[in-house]
């Protein structure tokens, strides 16, 4: 037997999405992604959790209404905020632009924090709120300034992790290439929230599940098991009485033999008792 279980995911999605959306060069934009869950019962029951997915793409402009051609998909530079003291830093390294002081910020070290050089960005968490977490707070911000300045060269190749390409983080910002001018960005967002049952609320289903349909095909076996059984003894208990039959004819046929046997002895004793009682009469031997 086989027992089959589908598990059909309940999910209610939530998708929001800006198209064409300018920034300016020598400016940034950014959203803020917050997740609370602290009075949801489902939620620290562990029986539910919310996942984001996030798509940030630039797209090519088309001028030629004002005579200026198209302008091909320009890049930026991402940065996502998961701390206070990061996005403080970044807060100052802009203020700072104008004044073209350098600020050193740890969270360039990192390139899963730090995007440069960029046309599209996407990310996506499973679990941005569940049990263990019931709090989340994400910044994103599009950047299209000059940050991040640095003092020298030098320190900057030092400073930034070694997984982010150098290159791409300088073009044109310390003047080193006059030709690689910013431009202004043309940016499309989609934001989906799904809000989704948990990996342990399916793993529970699935336990229960897959006991049931134990229980199932062991009920089927039990009761495939009774009826041959039953069938077995409706045979057995049909030949028992067949032969029960059979020895109660014989039975009969000997005890109406018995006595019949009995009967014709009585007789044969009743008639030599008769005879005896009767003598027959002597014969004369002188009548002719």
């Amino acid at each position: 037997m086989l027992c089959a279980i589908t598990l059909t995911k309940a999910e209610l999605v939530h998708n929001s999405k800006t198209n064409s959306l300018k920034v300016l060069k020598d400016s940034y934009t950014q959203f803020r992604a917050v997740g609370q869950g602290f009075r949801d019962d489902a939620l620290q029951e562990d029986l539910t959790q919310v996942q984001i997915d996030v798509k940030i793409k630039s797209q090519s402009q088309d001028l030629t209404s004002q005579n200026k051609g198209s302008i091909p998909k320009q890049p930026f530079d991402l940065f996502v905020f998961t701390s206070t003291t990061d996005y403080e830093c970044y807060i100052r390294g802009i203020t700072m632009l104008d004044q073209r002081l350098a600020v050193e910020c740890e969270f360039l070290k990192d390139s899963d924090l730090s995007h440069f050089n960029i046309t599209e960005f996407s990310y996506d968490n499973d679990k941005f709120l569940n049990k263990a977490k019931q709090y989340q707070e994400f910044f994103f911000v599009i950047d299209n300034t000059d940050f991040p300045l640095f003092t020298d060269k030098s320190k900057m190749l030092e400073s930034v992790h070694p997984a982010i390409d150098q290159n791409q983080i300088f073009r044109g910002r310390m003047l080193e290439d006059p030709h690689q001018e910013r431009q202004d960005v043309l940016i499309n967002v989609e934001f989906n929230t799904t809000f989704a049952a948990s990996e342990e609320y399916y793993t529970m289903v699935f336990v229960l599940a897959s006991f049931t349909c134990v229980l199932l095909i062991l009920f089927g076996y039990i009761v495939c098991k009774y009826k041959k059984h039953k069938k077995m003894y409706a045979v057995l208990a049909e030949e028992r009485r067949k032969h029960r039959e059979e020895l109660i004819k014989k039975k009969s046929e000997f005890f109406k033999r018995s006595l019949d046997e009995i009967d014709r002895l009585n007789d044969d004793k009743d008639e030599r008792k008769q005879s005896l009682k009767d003598p027959k009469p002597k014969a004369n031997i002188f009548d002719y």
